[in-house]
């Protein structure tokens, strides 16, 4: 019998329990953010980040609408977090999901 073991994922990749997507850890730091211009804050400011998980992939329109169904979020929190433009694009806000998503 052989004592090979079975590969697992290193810890720094992880699959949300819930909809089973891989996440990455991105880990926390400090960094310099802004910029010269008014629309960058007018000028760099350190910013410290902790470590958080990003998705591996982009954020499906079916995996969107099971966070919804499960977070049954208001009327004013829905028209908040999702606006359809004209090229028929989901617009995911921060405060829900951050993502884009096409039709």
């Amino acid at each position: 019998m052989s004592n090979a073991s079975v590969p697992t994922k290193p810890e720094w990749l992880i699959e949300n329990p819930k909809g089973g997507s891989l996440l990455l850890l991105i880990p926390g730091g400090k960094f310099l953010a802004g910029g010269k211009g008014n629309d960058e804050g007018g000028g760099t400011f350190p910013v410290d980040l902790p470590a958080y998980y990003l998705g591996v992939t982009m954020v499906t329109n079916a995996q969107y609408s099971r966070f919804l169904t499960d977070r049954q979020p208001s009327k004013s929190d829905l028209e908040k977090w999702v606006t359809l433009d004209s090229s028929c694009f989901v617009i995911l806000y921060w405060f829900s999901v951050s993502s884009e998503s096409g039709c």
